[in-house]
């Protein structure tokens, strides 16, 4: 679909939660026979704890060469990251403005 590969992880993974101690599950490394060794490959390669603007651009991307007519909603948690994909998407000069002058 999107052949989206994750960006190699930039931080170390923390092997305990900060709170409990209990090992974080990956539950992004689960998924069902109906998928391709390769996306089952990309899954386990994204932290569901973090946003993926790289894989939101992807999608968008997709979205677009699908050409129907209508809009997309990305729900986000918080401000933050609201602006942050913002910011990302206009920076892209697929996404971003261009200056009319």
């Amino acid at each position: 679909m999107t052949n989206f590969i994750p960006p190699p992880m930039d931080r170390k993974k923390k092997e305990k939660d900060e709170d409990g101690g209990e090992e974080d599950t990956n539950c992004n490394m689960i998924c069902g026979p109906e998928y391709t060794a390769e996306t089952k490959r990309s899954m386990a390669q994204i932290n569901e704890k973090e946003t993926s603007f790289e894989l939101v651009e992807a999608l968008l991307k997709y979205i677009e060469t699908l050409k129907v007519a209508g809009a997309v909603l990305i729900f986000l948690p918080g401000w933050n990251l609201i602006c942050s994909m913002q910011r990302h998407l206009e920076t892209n000069p697929h996404f971003g403005t261009t200056s009319l002058d």
